[in-house]
């Protein structure tokens, strides 16, 4: 955090981050997103936190884990989650289903293997009433298809 090191505090970071309060779960997930990074040793020990959170009742929690999943996101991390945030996917407010689209292009990106279970998911977002939904999985389609034809070219 700032420069400095606190390698020494992920284990109450993740602690923080697993409390019932949102106002304190929030304060750990800043912590997480500033600290941790891909190589951070701990980070596959928060898996069952964001699954936990992703598959909350309050939709402040679910948001909470996808704002994190954004940040955090690993190809370890995704490909044991992938199940709950396609299902988040779907979720009922607009906010939610616009945050899970930028977690599965994150995803994406790390690992074309999810491609044949993601690219389905953002062609059905094409048709949703909101309208940002609409215009991130059209960009997201406009990728994969620019995907498939720099494979081509190579």
């Amino acid at each position: 955090m700032l420069g400095y090191d606190i390698k020494w505090a992920s284990f109450n970071v993740i602690e923080v981050m697993a409390l019932a309060s949102y106002e304190e779960k929030r304060i750990g997930y800043l912590a997480a997103i500033q600290s941790f990074h891909e190589e951070t040793e701990v980070l596959m020990l928060t898996t069952n936190l964001f699954r936990k959170d992703l598959m909350s009742r309050d939709v402040m929690e679910v948001s909470l884990a996808l704002e994190g999943l954004n940040e955090l996101m690993t190809r370890d991390l995704g490909l044991d989650l992938i199940e709950d945030i396609l299902r988040v996917s779907k979720h009922e407010f607009g906010f939610i289903r616009k945050k899970a689209i930028f977690v599965l292009y994150k995803l994406l990106k790390k690992s074309n293997e999810v491609a044949s279970r993601v690219i389905p998911i953002l062609k059905e977002r094409l048709g949703d009433d909101d309208n940002g939904n609409f215009i991130e999985s059209l960009l997201f389609c406009f990728y994969n298809t620019f995907i498939k034809v720099s494979i081509h070219f190579q």
